[in-house]
């Protein structure tokens, strides 16, 4: 994923769908609508992304410029991707337990 500062603290998101880590659970998950995992991903990903922006106290503190923010965004986003959707899926099939 990559974030472009689109200024006035808005940020544009661009979530690359062909990644290697998504294509192999579109595969896996044969029974899964592909249209879902994507929108899990990309919408998983996105608020990574946005996590990362809320953290301006940490930034402030460390001094980052806007550009070095969007270069965290994406090594973030990189070594979220492969374990996103397993977590998703997994969270989802959480059950309370007695």
């Amino acid at each position: 994923m990559t974030a472009i500062d689109a200024g006035e603290g808005k940020y544009d998101f661009y979530v690359n769908l062909d990644n290697i880590h998504l294509q192999t659970e579109i595969k896996a998950n044969e029974k899964e609508d592909p249209r879902i995992l994507e929108a899990r991903y990309k919408y998983g990903m996105v608020l990574v992304g946005l996590g990362i922006i809320r953290m301006e106290e940490c930034l402030k503190r460390y001094d980052l410029r806007p550009d070095q923010i969007t270069r965290l965004i994406e090594f973030s986003s990189a070594a979220v991707s492969p374990m996103l959707l397993p977590i998703i899926s997994g969270l989802g099939e959480l059950q309370l337990s007695e």
